[in-house]
């Protein structure tokens, strides 16, 4: 796939940064308003983004906002340690929805994309293992996340399939196909070093 198309698609293919859906994951996994609390600032982060950005999908502008929402925060935080730890929330909201919720959803439709998640498993080996050891020192268990983040993360699938979709003037069985056909150059652009440049930098400093 030539990379200007590649580029296009990433434009809806890539909700880089599930920003919303780790920032009470950690903090709240014991309050039973967790989820409440996520629900809330996912809907606060569609409302920003859809009203700075108007003239693109749904999905690419919370995309954007969560990108410089995440950047923020993490230049904001002076505590390295605790820096990390945001690193690796965003990071496994990033990992979960690409390698969990994009082929669950893309199974329903009855096209497998296996290719693009082994090859997203693969370029992001080293980012995994950093996040892994970060919250082993936490005694936090991404998985347990995940249970808290998966309703949020699955309306942000659903968003970001019917954008592509649109976009390309396709149905949602012909998106997942052509994720799967073009899984190799879409994943070289969706390197977490270019989808979120602050996290890529954070987690690779965490000693």
């Amino acid at each position: 796939m030539k990379s200007g198309i590649a580029r296009k698609i990433l434009a809806v293919a890539a909700f880089g940064i599930a920003f919303v859906a780790v920032k009470y994951g950690i903090q709240a996994f014991r309050d039973y308003q967790a989820a409440d609390k996520v629900e809330q600032s996912l809907t606060q982060l569609q409302a920003d983004a859809t009203r700075k950005h108007t003239d693109i999908p749904v999905s690419e502008a919370m995309q954007r906002e969560a990108i410089e929402q995440t950047s923020n925060k993490l230049a904001a935080e002076p505590d390295e340690q605790k820096r990390a730890a945001r690193a690796a929330n965003f990071f496994w909201g990033f990992y979960f929805i690409n390698v969990r919720e994009r082929p669950e959803f893309c199974d329903e439709h009855g096209t497998g994309i296996q290719s693009f998640v082994g090859a997203f498993e693969k370029i992001h080996a080293s980012e995994y293992a950093s996040a892994k050891t970060i919250y082993a020192r936490m005694a936090e268990d991404e998985s347990k996340i995940y249970t808290i983040i998966k309703p949020q993360l699955r309306k942000m699938i659903v968003q970001d399939m019917s954008d592509i979709a649109a976009t390309n003037k396709i149905t949602l069985k012909q998106a997942c196909e052509l994720i799967e056909e073009n899984a190799e150059a879409l994943v070289k652009e969706m390197h977490l070093a270019k989808m979120q440049p602050a996290v890529y930098r954070a987690l690779s400093a965490a000693k």
